[in-house]
């Protein structure tokens, strides 16, 4: 394929509605460029070197999603590598891409909560993606520092999980009050983002961590990257886990799963004074907390979404410095034209993180 200096045009896999997904050559297309390969000045063109298979391009796929209007090539785990020398990146630099396309001008842009932007848009839903060859990114994105450089310690399969792990971080930095080695966290999800939360709680916060699952091949991951206990949400009672640190519930559960039933077994698992942070978003709207539980116990309940570029320059730092191992999260590896083995293979649950290089 020509360089993208003389090309505006790539290999992508787009999907065009459930179920339907094609690898085929396309405009490469911009912020307010859905159908041209005009762009706007100051958008980069990148080389994509990895992305991985996100659940919810699994289940965009399958079932699409309000905010997501075909045609559009999905996939926002992305390691991409510069073809152009920009202020501070040089040419041919690897670099994890923040997906996230902010107004700029409202007024959580101007506090620089660019996942909070009442005008949000994002790479893989209503721009073009990671599922390509290569990808344009709007010069709004580069502005807020959204490329950032890895280093070669990390391989391209770990830079594209950047991503989710600097979601997990924001997640983290929402929880109200510290956590340290006598506090006790509870993650619901054995999947990926669950197993990401854990080594970020067990080797960063060093705090007693478990783990409610439902595969048990992920379970198994989950006892072998540090989780204290690990139990099955299908086989264990909600007392059982309420009393598994020795005390009565833990100071920090994590709901990573999208299963309604875990915001219900979240608030019966929790201690007093604890804090519910709801990290996945929910299928449907059939959970009904017990208010009586959360008023009584005075337990506080907050959400997280997406992360910042600060959150992807600490995610760097701590995958590096091996505080999380990223290594172990991808257990399967795709090329383009197999992008529906990839998606298959993720909406099965088996292994872990999918891996898909151009």
């Amino acid at each position: 394929m020509p360089s993208p200096s003389s090309s505006t045009r790539t290999r992508a896999a787009v999907f065009y509605g459930p179920g339907r997904i094609s690898v085929e050559e396309i405009n490469l297309r911009g912020h307010g460029d859905r159908g041209g390969d005009k762009g706007n000045a100051g958008d980069q063109i990148l080389k994509v070197r990895s992305c991985c298979v996100c659940g919810y391009d699994a289940r965009v796929f399958r079932n699409g999603h309000r905010k997501v209007n075909p045609p559009v090539v999905l996939g926002h785990e992305i390691c991409a590598e510069t073809t152009n020398d920009l202020s501070l990146i040089k040419a041919g630099t690897r670099v994890a891409i923040y997906p996230v396309l902010p107004c700029l001008k409202c007024r959580y842009c101007e506090l620089k909560r660019y996942n909070l932007c009442l005008d949000i848009k994002e790479i893989g839903s209503t721009l073009d993606g990671g599922f390509a060859e290569y990808i344009k990114i709007p010069k709004e994105i580069v502005q807020i520092g959204g490329l950032v450089a890895v280093p070669d310690s990390l391989s391209d399969e770990e830079a594209s999980l950047i991503e989710p792990l600097a979601c997990c971080l924001n997640g983290f930095s929402q929880i109200n009050g510290p956590l340290g080695k006598d506090s006790s966290v509870a993650i619901i999800g054995d999947g990926p983002m669950g197993l990401l939360h854990l080594q970020l709680s067990k080797n960063l916060l060093g705090t007693r961590t478990v783990v409610i699952g439902k595969t048990p091949e992920r379970m198994a991951a989950a006892k072998c990257l540090g989780a204290d206990k690990v139990f099955s949400a299908d086989n264990h009672q909600a007392s059982e886990i309420l009393q598994s640190n020795g005390r009565s519930g833990h100071d920090l559960i994590v709901v990573a799963t999208s299963e309604p039933s875990a915001l219900d077994l979240a608030v019966k698992i929790a201690s007093k004074g604890s804090c519910i942070n709801v990290f996945a978003g929910i299928k449907g709207n059939s959970s009904a907390l017990d208010p009586n539980l959360i008023h009584y116990n005075q337990i506080s309940v907050n959400g997280s979404f997406s992360s910042t570029p600060d959150s992807f320059k600490r995610a760097v730092q701590l995958a590096s410095g091996k505080i999380v191992d990223l290594s172990k999260m991808v257990t399967h590896r795709y090329s383009l034209d197999a992008i529906s083995e990839a998606i298959s293979v993720t909406e099965s649950y088996k292994g872990l993180r999918a891996a898909v290089s151009p």
